[in-house]
């Protein structure tokens, strides 16, 4: 039989020293969730630390799973868990039944994705039709440069960022 990838020996060595990779998923403020589209381990890695410094819960889809970026304890959907955060993000999730249903509750729902028939898209409040590895960028850019003035931003700063990116998207 084949391995699915979900023990936590074959996962991430940093996973047991890293918050956002060990917190509770069902009671999370604000959950950044990788999929297949952010390409690779080291775009995983990248949205590990934009989770740490917003103090946000890391899960995944199966892709990701099957990537072995995340656990299984990680996988949001119905093989998963299921979350309903206030804010979740969905940063190159393509938008599969088997993962919305793991978080299709929650407050809001952000998508990054450039693909604009991505299913995630019809039931984000808000997408993004960008690389989910250069949202990453820009948001860790602008989280440090912040954090850097004392301020912290929580669930509903990061919704207000996504939604102002939103409205630059749509000007140009």
């Amino acid at each position: 039989m084949r391995s699915n990838g979900s023990s936590s020996a074959e996962t991430s060595s940093v996973e047991p020293e890293k918050r956002c990779l060990t917190g509770s998923l069902t009671s999370a403020g604000l959950v950044l969730a990788a999929g297949r589209g952010l390409g690779s381990r080291a775009g995983f890695l990248a949205l590990v630390e934009l989770a740490e410094l917003l103090g946000a819960q890391v899960a995944g889809t199966r892709g990701a799973l099957l990537e072995r970026w995340i656990s299984h304890q990680r996988e949001i959907g119905l093989s998963g868990v299921r979350t309903a955060p206030e804010v979740y993000v969905g940063l190159g999730v393509s938008g599969a039944n088997f993962h919305t249903i793991g978080m299709e509750h929650a407050g809001y729902i952000i998508a990054v994705n450039p693909d604009p028939a991505a299913r995630i898209h019809e039931l984000a409040h808000c997408s993004i039709f960008a690389d989910a590895n250069l949202c990453v960028r820009e948001l860790t850019a602008h989280v440090q440069e912040l954090g850097q003035k004392g301020v912290k931003l929580d669930p509903a700063a990061v919704k207000v960022y996504f939604q102002e990116l939103a409205g630059r998207q749509q000007r140009l």
